[in-house]
């Protein structure tokens, strides 16, 4: 009888699969650890692409926008520059427009005014018409008549009698409107008094004082005491004119020559606002009185040797000058050409820059310096230069102001010693030209102020002028010290 075999009774590893179905199982579930890791890690993978894609996204963006803005940015720059050229460009056509239309009414204007004068009338009241009788008619001798035309008809009035001789004292005197006129023969002086005031001609130019004093060259000297100070008058300005209404700061030079002065120094585009810098430190110093900014151009250069001409000088190439004027146009500035004669001639140099000097904003400027007398030569010693020249180049100008109706020019003399003009007293005064002495040495304040009182302020002739040197002033004087001399310089320059 075969044996039952019941199946609880086999042993327990009956139950464990063989081993080859093992090794199956086992090597199926690393297969799934393997898949589930890299699934892990394909995922992380994707999830850096991702991030990285992004990134990548941003950045090009930023790039982009920072292209928009860059080209944003260029356009209105240039838009900027456009709308500033425009302007620029209108203001200056307005400018010259303005120049233009100034120039032609000058002479109208001048002309006026001398007829306003002439047919106005002698300016009277009823009671000093019944005090004096007739007024019509009545003519005032040379003398008087000259000192009338100096201090001009709105100071000293229209006469209102005819000039008669006080025997008391032989002196030629005339009532007017203001005052009254006297010409006192024996010392051959004639005065004008208002009353309280009294303009003389003095040796030193025109002069006022108060009537209880005398100066010490005066013939009844010890009759009153000496004022406190001379106060010169200048003769009455026409229309146009620059001074006294404004004060002129200037930049000297040469641009060929740096060593010349500031006005050779820099480019035109870091001279120009500069010099509108330095002009408003004294529009700022003395709010009273307009500035008006001036370049001031050495267009004929003293020489150490004679040149072909033997007149030791050298003139400018036009095209030189013609270049600074049109830079002084352009900017609105003065121009002022500096004339260093050499061994030549004033009156030569004036009219070889009679073509500039027809602008109606040319001046002109003499440096006795460099006036050499035969066997001299300049550089070696200082030149000089009398009266005599200097009147015949404010009579060239006054002509030209004249004949093409321009305003009144400036004639610009420097000076730092005595013997460099010679008889300043006897230059003439002319409405048409405005005469400013300058005071032309380097130093310290101390020195140049002194200089200036003795060589320019005392022995005035009419306007005032005071140069400082950027390099060789040690200290430089600073605008508010300049304008405390006395008085304050019309025309100040730096060199």
């Amino acid at each position: 009888m075969a044996e039952h075999l019941d199946p609880l009774s086999l042993p327990a590893e009956a139950d464990s699969p063989p081993d080859g179905a093992s090794a199956r199982i086992q090597a199926a579930r690393r297969a799934r650890r393997r898949s589930r890791s890299r699934q892990a890690v394909a995922a992380r993978r994707g999830s850096a692409s991702t991030w990285l894609d992004t990134l990548g996204r941003v950045w090009i963006g930023l790039v982009l926008l920072a292209l928009l803005a860059g080209v944003t940015w260029i356009e209105i720059s240039l838009a900027q520059q456009r709308a500033e050229q425009a302007a620029q460009l209108a203001e200056e056509q307005a400018a010259a427009e303005s120049a233009r239309v100034e120039a032609a009414t000058f002479a109208a204007a001048r002309e006026a005014a001398w007829e306003a004068a002439r047919s106005r009338g002698p300016e009277v009241s009823i009671g000093l018409i019944e005090a004096n009788g007739p007024i019509l008619g009545c003519t005032s001798p040379s003398q008087l008549g000259e000192l009338q035309a100096r201090l001009g008809v709105a100071l000293v009035g229209e006469c209102v009698e005819q000039p008669w001789t006080d025997d008391a004292t032989g002196a030629t005197r005339q009532r007017t409107t203001k005052g009254e006129l006297v010409w006192q023969g024996s010392d051959d002086r004639v005065a004008f008094t208002d009353g309280v005031h009294s303009w003389i001609a003095g040796p030193d130019g025109m002069v006022r004082r108060g009537n209880d004093e005398r100066f010490a060259w005066e013939r009844d000297a010890d009759d009153g005491p000496r004022p406190a100070r001379a106060t010169h008058v200048p003769p009455p300005t026409l229309p146009g004119a620059i001074l006294p209404a404004r004060r002129i700061v200037s930049y000297y030079g040469n641009p060929l020559a740096s060593g010349m002065g500031v006005l050779g120094e820099m480019p035109p585009e870091q001279l120009f606002p500069r010099l509108k810098a330095q002009a408003n430190e004294y529009r700022v110093a003395d709010a009273t009185r307009a500035v008006t900014p001036a370049l001031e151009l050495v267009a004929v250069v003293a020489q150490a040797q004679p040149g072909l001409d033997g007149l030791y000088r050298l003139r400018m190439d036009p095209e030189l000058i013609e270049r600074v004027a049109g830079w002084a146009e352009q900017q609105g500035f003065l121009l002022i050409l500096d004339v260093q004669i050499g061994r030549g001639r004033v009156d030569d140099e004036v009219q070889w820059l009679l073509p500039f000097l027809k602008r109606p904003n040319v001046h002109l400027a003499l440096d006795p310096e460099f006036a050499m007398p035969a066997n001299h030569v300049p550089g070696q010693r200082i030149g000089t230069m009398d009266a005599a020249p200097i009147n015949g180049a404010q009579r060239v100008l006054a002509d030209l102001v004249e004949a093409h109706g321009l305003p009144p020019k400036l004639l610009v003399v420097h000076r730092f010693t005595e013997e460099m003009v010679t008889s300043p007293q006897r230059i003439t005064m002319d409405p048409r030209v405005q005469v400013v002495m300058v005071m032309d040495g380097f130093g310290s304040p101390p020195l140049k102020s002194r200089q200036y009182n003795e060589l320019i302020a005392e022995p005035r002739v009419q306007y005032t002028g005071f140069k400082l040197f950027y390099r060789h002033d040690e200290p430089l004087m600073t605008p508010a010290q300049v304008l405390l001399l006395d008085p304050a310089p019309d025309l100040v320059i730096y060199q």
